[in-house]
């Protein structure tokens, strides 16, 4: 399609600048159309009508018409092989995916249908259980509700409003496909991508959420987007906030977050091993629990309350890898530290051992 400006488009106005660009949608409108006309008049007293009519391969003719109204009238001709469009529930689909939240309201034959104010963009005070559940059902195509929910906004280093949801329990996830995770991203309400995974780390795959950022451009590519700064920072921005998170929960309510542990913990371990970071990997750290000898079955400690009960002269973190914890009581290794009078961290997973 010719994006050539004539008449009205001239002059630099830089909304006119993001016809045509990835976010937009308007020429998009020609995967599902054969022909489309566009017919409008200006507010200005005294705008004649223009009339824009173009079938998406052979650039657009722009004239002036009479007896056109004041505002802009859409007609889409649709191919025969997109008939589907003409049903009321695949148009109301369509648009509840992509621009539920928008601030105009939408008309679908005479029924509002976005009538939902978006939760992340609201005060966290002023949302309730049932509206993260109903929101974060939404996302995950699940029925549960979330074990937890965090809500933030900051404008520094990049301008973001974001709700995150930790699910009760762990999801099926294709460790080979990273494109079936990440969170929805938005631009000033409307949807961009249904799912990021270049917004999260690896070892945060398992949320669900939304973060919805004005310095994301509307006119970045999908392949652009991915790789983008601003991408890049939003992610840093997520990972630490869900750290400081994690460990205000642990300390908040220890068996809540056990049952978060229990569940995902593997993912702490794999944080710990794959990000480049000290301080992240210090603060994942600060999140693995491990059982004692000195301790319950079952029960799980920190590497804090290790290190707080541990004589003034020892220098060392004593941990045994076995297959399960009789073994590791039965073993030699354990008989001699257990003569000294020394803790010892079970471990039973080879994550265990080197993320330590």
């Amino acid at each position: 399609v010719s994006t050539q400006s004539t008449g009205a488009d001239q002059g630099g106005d830089p909304a006119s600048n993001i016809i045509g660009q990835f976010g937009v949608g308007f020429y998009s409108v020609f995967m599902v159309a054969d022909h489309v006309t566009v017919m409008t008049r200006s507010a200005v007293p005294g705008s004649p009508g223009l009339v824009w009519n173009s079938n998406g391969a052979d650039g657009y003719e722009i004239a002036e018409a009479v007896a056109i109204p004041r505002g802009t009238r859409i007609v889409i001709q649709l191919r025969e092989d997109a008939d589907e469009f003409c049903a009321k529930d695949r148009v109301r689909e369509v648009l509840e995916k992509h621009s539920k939240f928008v601030s105009y309201p939408i008309l679908l034959e005479g029924t509002q249908v976005n009538t939902v104010e978006p939760v992340w963009v609201r005060r966290s005070s002023d949302v309730t259980e049932e509206e993260h559940s109903e929101l974060y059902q939404s996302l995950s195509g699940r029925k549960d509700n979330p074990l937890y929910s965090m809500q933030f906004s900051v404008d520094s280093p990049v301008s973001i409003k974001c709700v995150l949801y930790v699910p009760q329990y762990m999801p099926q996830i294709d460790l080979t496909n990273m494109a079936n995770f990440g969170i929805s991203l938005y631009s000033r309400k409307v949807m961009v991508q249904p799912r990021n995974p270049k917004l999260l780390p690896e070892w945060l795959m398992f949320l669900q959420g939304v973060v919805d950022s004005e310095d994301v451009p509307l006119n970045l590519s999908r392949e652009i987007l991915q790789e983008s700064v601003i991408v890049s920072k939003i992610k840093s921005v997520i990972t630490g906030k869900m750290l400081a998170f994690l460990n205000r929960q642990s300390k908040r309510d220890p068996e809540k977050y056990l049952t978060f542990f229990r569940e995902f913990g593997r993912f702490i371990r794999i944080g710990i091993i794959t990000t480049e970071s000290q301080t992240e990997r210090e603060d994942l750290g600060r999140l693995l629990r491990f059982e004692s000898s000195k301790e319950e079955p079952g029960v799980l400690i920190s590497l804090e309350q290790y290190l707080e009960r541990t004589p003034e002269d020892q220098k060392q973190i004593f941990y045994l890898s076995a297959p399960s914890r009789e073994i590791a009581l039965a073993s030699p290794y354990y008989e001699s530290l257990s003569d000294q009078g020394s803790e010892v961290l079970l471990t039973f997973n080879k994550e265990d051992d080197i993320a330590l």
